[in-house]
């Protein structure tokens, strides 16, 4: 008993710092390369590549259909290896021509609205359609399966290489379309080397019933919603202040979106991390006690990712991005109190109420936080510019944990009485 045990920890520190440091270099090898290009775009560029990032992480969540939220669960508690290969296929029946659909879509309503010059909207179109290919990520399947080698093969090794070739570029031609060329080079090469890792070869084959299809797109119609309302208000702030606050408000708001993209990916990991540790065994007690220590992980790290926010984000901004476009410490602060709740949140979402099919749940959640959170940030910024469109994100996080914490609470306590379906009692095999 204490080898396994002994065994599980072993495993559980193995994707630890897989799932953290892959990403994590996958990220840096961007941010270093962020200070040159603020300051080579000015305010107008900054504001066009961080609208254009707004629109496509967005679509790039629509992209993805609800595989983000329910695809490492399903991976994880799939009973063999054709039957994790059967389902990353079934996902396949629905992102490729999404992302296909949305990029037309998203550029052609962009280029109608935006009052920009021609090399700044080409800016913001390519950094659209560059953000969206995110949604192509089978970074899910990795964390379902609890292998982080997969991320280093086809996803973080080819990221580091197309952003080094991109920075060489930019800085010998000094053309900042080399930059959303770099962030989308990586993924697509990486996700073809994966797809001829696991079904030999680069592009899948098409060659399902129309019914299938059909039944792609329903059975993820629930969760692929809740990822549209949660990805709705995430992308929100710069789009707002867009709207309603003027270019040095965007140019704001894409600075502190930058670094908060970068804090969440904490959240991420540790999330990635302890999601299949937590639902790999069905043991009534030992599942019960992984669901608090990941609930009590998430609380410690919302703590040290507020207090970092707030009190060394202004710095951080002036350092990497520049003066002209740093964020000041109250709009941080608004940002630190965002990733508390998030933080919070994400276990309760992906570790409780997911897995015992609560999706309903989180879909209000995230449909109450989007129908609160976009007016306010619209009217905030209207108000008091990149301080009212922070305080409006504040509201959509507080709308999402006033109703997953009361439902999770209630399922561990159901837990904690009945198990968990199919757990293992004492005496058998």
């Amino acid at each position: 008993m204490a080898e396994r045990r002994g065994d599980s920890r072993g495993k559980l520190l193995q994707r630890f710092f897989g799932f953290s440091t892959l990403p994590l270099i996958g990220s840096l090898s961007s941010l270093v390369l962020l200070p040159v290009v603020s300051r080579m775009a000015g305010v107008d560029g900054w504001a066009a590549i961080g609208l254009g990032q707004a629109v496509g992480s967005f679509c790039g969540i629509a992209v993805s259909y609800g595989w983000n939220t329910v695809g490492g669960a399903r991976i994880a508690l799939a009973k063999s290896s054709a039957d994790r290969l059967r389902i990353y296929q079934e996902s396949l029946l629905t992102r490729p021509a999404l992302l296909v659909l949305l990029s037309i879509v998203s550029c052609v309503a962009l280029s109608l609205t935006l009052d920009m010059d021609a090399q700044v909207t080409t800016l913001c179109l390519m950094m659209t359609v560059a953000a969206m290919i995110t949604g192509m990520s089978f970074a899910w399947f990795a964390v379902g399966e609890g292998k982080p080698s997969l991320i280093l093969r086809f996803e973080t090794i080819p990221t580091v290489v197309c952003m080094i070739v991109s920075a060489v570029v930019i800085i010998l031609t000094g053309n900042l379309l080399w930059y959303p060329i770099g962030i989308a080079s990586g993924p697509l090469i990486g996700l073809l080397l994966f797809h001829r890792h696991v079904l030999g070869r680069g592009l899948p084959r098409v060659d399902s019933a129309f019914r299938d299809v059909r039944h792609a797109f329903r059975v993820n119609g629930q969760p692929a919603l809740i990822e549209l309302a949660g990805g709705l208000y995430t992308a929100a702030p710069v789009t707002a202040a867009a709207i309603a606050a003027g270019v040095a408000a965007t140019a704001e708001m894409t600075s502190a979106d930058k670094l908060y993209r970068l804090a969440t990916m904490a959240v991420m990991v540790l999330g990635n991390t302890l999601q299949s540790w937590v639902l790999e065994t069905d043991q009534r007690g030992t599942r019960l006690r992984r669901q608090w220590m990941g609930i009590a992980a998430h609380l410690i790290l919302g703590i040290v990712g507020f207090l970092g926010l707030t009190l060394l984000g202004p710095w951080l901004t002036r350092v990497a991005f520049g003066t002209e476009v740093a964020v000041s410490g109250p709009v941080l602060m608004a940002y630190g109190v965002v990733f508390l709740l998030i933080s919070v949140s994400t276990p309760l979402n992906r570790n409780v109420l997911i897995p015992a099919g609560k999706t309903s749940t989180v879909l209000v959640a995230t449909a109450s936080a989007a129908i609160c959170s976009v007016p306010a940030m619209l009217v905030g910024g209207h108000l008091w510019g990149a301080l009212g469109v922070a305080l409006g994100f504040v509201v959509s996080e507080i709308a999402v944990f006033s109703i997953l914490a009361p439902s999770a609470m209630i399922e561990l306590k159901r837990e904690r009485r009945f198990g968990v379906p199919n757990e293992k009692r004492d005496g058998e095999a």
